[in-house]
């Protein structure tokens, strides 16, 4: 993520003619992005198999749609929020061509603006410390806690009615 971080606030210095950087730089940083984001769904599931351990209950639902509700909610704050910059910048929609302010708040929105976010969830996810070994630890600890795997030679049988 920090690479993403450092090739966002490049991409403000790279001049919007010069279109094989622009689009080397858009695929570079989305193939990071997509990298990262199968770990957010892992990390969560860490999250409910500890909390399984520590209080016995399992609240993979709750996370989960906690989750869900959380990017819905930063879904909707950051698109207000493009409108309120645009409308900020004197943005004119349809105008054929737009104050110096409204090209700059575009410049921001799609370069610096994510990488400040992306810094701030580097920030973030320095505290998040479960890791391979501090998961090993609790399986040590708990053995036997969570229960088999299903496959087809365990599952149960539900009797003849």
């Amino acid at each position: 993520m920090g690479i993403e971080a450092v090739l966002l606030f490049l991409f403000y210095f790279v001049a919007p003619a010069n279109v094989p950087l622009v689009c080397l730089l858009i695929v570079l940083i989305n193939v990071i992005q997509l990298a990262a984001t199968p770990l957010q769904w892992s990390m969560l599931s860490d999250v409910i198999d500890v909390e399984e351990l520590r209080s016995g209950r399992r609240l993979s639902g709750i996370v989960f749609s906690t989750n869900l509700f959380a990017i819905k909610l930063g879904i909707a704050i950051g698109g207000a929020l493009i409108g309120w910059l645009l409308a900020w910048g004197n943005y004119v929609g349809g105008a054929a061509t737009q104050a110096d302010a409204a090209l700059e708040i575009i410049a921001l929105l799609f370069t610096v603006l994510p990488g400040m976010l992306t810094l701030s969830l580097i920030l973030i996810m320095y505290r998040y410390s479960l890791d391979d070994k501090k998961l090993a630890l609790l399986n040590i600890a708990a053995p036997g806690h969570f229960p088999e795997p299903t496959t087809p030679d365990n599952l149960p049988r539900r009797a003849d009615v």
